[in-house]
């Protein structure tokens, strides 16, 4: 393999032509539009917020003093141990390979701390907003939500095309791994946190008949909500971007490889270029989309707005694409520039496919999700049947959705058509992170509403609003394990390519290398099995922490005194933190020792079996709990007799064990197996 040009550390400065001018340009014009749309709210942002507001914001405050520092500190820790196993072992590891993880990580960091600085202030708005009319309170919503994706995205862009540029193309996956190790913790950690907070939460008020799971009185309700924002947004727009860095890795790794049948290696490879480009293109269809979507919101047509600008973003992607594709030079591979669109668009339908089936099979605005309800007529023992069946069918719909786009991809345009397939269901990434900012935005914003004693007016319009960001629900696990299981896949034999693996000699003759593929297969149950003890401790902790301020603090019950915030979210991000001090140990250790030690086929084996027990696993439990979730959510707006009926608390326990579902376990495998995959490659790569 031709070292990659480190352009920065040699002298040489890289020619901005075309190719890299329009990611930068797209990037920055992402970045200026959500921080311009920001700066125009920045008066009503700053609002100065009731006491529940302010409780809200020192916890948050708190919690992100914990989290980034441990961030740093496992930063620190892995490069520490790469660079003492480079020197046990006489295998110097790239210096630029270390640079890119570093500016990975910080980027994931630094605009995951813009995320939790202004969100606060962004719910504030949106609250006040909705004194009027609920178009008033989705317009607010909308361009705060999507400003703040649009901050972040536009920011890790730029991190990625720096990377790119001045460290060399093979950087990106050291920087992959910086975006991974981020999101190992804002993600996993984040998803313990919601967990433990909404769980126990309504374990603890389970004592207290006059207290309830949205309370000022209550501390489980702040937990709670600290929960959603971490998880579910910031959380997640790690782990979606991670995915995206995967696809466009992909495309890298075999545009370098023999099988492409190109000698230049670096950004002067057009196939190189070429995924940066197109999804350059996406990101200038997005800001088209925010501004259809905010007219559609103007005109009073918002019923599905969120998904339309998803939709506006896809067309547009799709038409920028054909352009970029048939102006690349020098493709000689199988099918020419028609078979690498060909493969981009069905990538592009994947994505719609693999929303679409998550939608309906667990929105409560269908059936699936109301028969999994109505099972609670019949008797409690079926509603997790059903709700599993539904799981199962839509692991089904999934692996043919993956396998059929794969198989029409390489048809078309061989490995590389797999991943030009993964950058089609990625390239949207910022469109999916604005819609997907949507839902726990607006569920916070009528929390907050309800906590602060607002007019009935104004609930009403932020309730409104939760439903009409309710429809990209489907975006959220469904979509990013969909999008994660298929760039991983294209990642592997991408890889396989470029390291000319005989995969069908050694598999069928290797008992060693049969060996490591059964330890992959195992490491995901074993990795799981201690997230959730983790888990389950800091449910416990939050369900005797209620429990502990309302017979402590006094006057607390009677509204008189205020939670104590700052020590409960203190101790629980210390909780979240703490448990995934092994599995962090167990995900990284296994490949990095196995490198060094000589091994990188038993690498490969290793990672083949965690992609293999994790394509089997992710998008059931993310369905499953979803399913469960929008169940709960049908009976409590009043259907089949509402939260009279006696079977009620059924519901709301299978709810509870859905949300370790959902919450925990689909992302925790989702990481797992995007980072041992990164870190694998980026060892074998650096390496060899």
């Amino acid at each position: 393999m031709t070292a990659t040009p480190k352009l920065s550390l040699n002298g040489t400065k890289p020619t901005m032509n075309i190719y890299l001018k329009v990611p930068l340009l797209s990037s920055l014009s992402v970045l200026v539009m959500g921080l311009g749309c920001l700066a125009l709210y920045a008066k009503r942002l700053s609002l100065e917020g009731s006491n529940p507001s302010k409780l809200l914001v020192d916890g948050i405050g708190t919690y992100s003093k914990r989290i980034y520092s441990n961030i740093l500190q496992i930063l620190v820790y892995l490069l520490a141990v790469i660079l003492m196993f480079s020197i046990g072992f006489d295998k110097p590891f790239p210096k630029y390979q270390f640079i890119a993880v570093i500016v990975g990580a910080l980027t994931a960091l630094l605009g995951a701390i813009f995320q939790f600085l202004v969100l606060p202030s962004a719910i504030r708005y949106i609250v006040e907003s909705s004194k009027t009319y609920p178009s008033a309170s989705l317009n607010a919503q909308f361009t705060v939500g999507s400003s703040i994706a649009a901050v972040y995205c536009g920011a890790l862009t730029l991190g990625l095309w720096f990377s790119m540029v001045m460290l060399g193309s093979n950087s990106i996956i050291g920087f992959g791994v910086g975006v991974m190790l981020a999101s190992f913790f804002l993600r996993i950690g984040g998803a313990i946190f919601r967990s433990a907070g909404a769980v126990g939460n309504e374990l603890g008020i389970s004592t207290f008949h006059d207290v309830g799971s949205v309370d000022r009185r209550n501390p489980g309700t702040f937990l709670d909500i600290l929960g959603i924002l971490h998880s579910n947004i910031i959380g997640f727009s790690a782990d979606i971007f991670g995915s995206f860095v995967f696809a466009v890795t992909a495309c890298i790794i075999f545009a370098q490889s023999k099988a492409a049948g190109l000698p230049l290696n670096g950004i002067a490879n057009p196939l190189v270029r070429l995924p940066i480009f197109i999804y350059s293109i996406a990101l200038l269809g997005s800001i088209v989309a925010f501004f259809w979507c905010r007219w559609r919101i103007k005109r009073n047509e918002f019923s599905n707005v969120f998904l339309e600008g998803v939709y506006v973003t896809v067309i547009l992607a799709a038409i920028g694409s054909y352009v970029a594709i048939s102006s690349t030079a020098g493709v000689n591979l199988a099918g020419g520039t028609l078979g690498l669109f060909v493969s981009y668009i069905i990538g592009l339908i994947c994505a719609v496919l693999v929303a679409f089936s998550s939608e309906y099979l667990t929105s409560a605005r269908f059936n699936p999700s109301r028969e999994v309800a109505a099972q609670l007529e019949i008797g409690p023992a079926l509603v997790l049947g059903k709700a599993i069946e539904h799981s199962f069918l839509s692991n089904g719909l999934l692996f043919l959705y993956i396998i059929g786009t794969s198989v029409i991809a390489y048809s078309m345009a061989g490995l590389y058509g797999i991943a030009m397939a993964s950058m089609g269901m990625l390239s949207v990434v910022s469109i999916i992170l604005a819609a997907n900012v949507a839902s726990p935005i607006a569920m916070v914003s009528s929390k907050m509403a309800d906590l602060e004693n607002e007019s009935d007016i104004t609930r009403q319009n932020t309730r409104k609003v939760e439903q009409i960001a309710g429809t990209t629900i489907a975006i959220r696990n469904g979509f990013a394990s969909g999008a994660g299981l298929l760039a991983t896949f294209a990642l592997i034999l991408s890889l396989l390519s470029h390291t000319q693996f005989q995969f069908e000699v050694s598999f069928f003759s290797d008992i060693v290398f049969m060996a490591s593929v059964v330890a992959g297969l195992s490491l995901p149950y074993v990795f799981l099995s201690v997230v959730l003890r983790g888990a389950r401790n800091a449910i416990v902790y939050v369900a005797d922490e209620v429990v502990r301020q309302f017979r402590e603090i006094a006057f607390l019950k009677e509204g008189k005194a205020n939670p104590d915030i700052h020590s409960s979210v203190d101790e629980l991000s210390r909780r979240s933190m703490d448990a995934l001090v092994v599995p962090g140990i167990l995900m990284l250790l296994p490949p990095i020792a196995l490198v060094y030690l000589g091994a990188p086929k038993l690498v490969l084996g290793f990672a083949l079996g965690t992609f293999f027990t994790s394509f089997n696993n992710a998008y059931l439990w993310g369905n499953l709990g979803d399913s469960l979730q929008q169940a709960r959510s049908y009976i409590e707006t009043g259907h089949l007799g509402g939260k009279t009926i006696s079977t009620f608390s059924s519901i709301r326990s299978a709810d509870q064990s859905g949300s370790m579902f959902r919450d925990v376990l689909s992302p925790s495998i989702t990481i797992l197996l995007k980072a041992v995959s990164m870190v694998t490659f980026l060892l074998i790569l650096g390496l060899g």
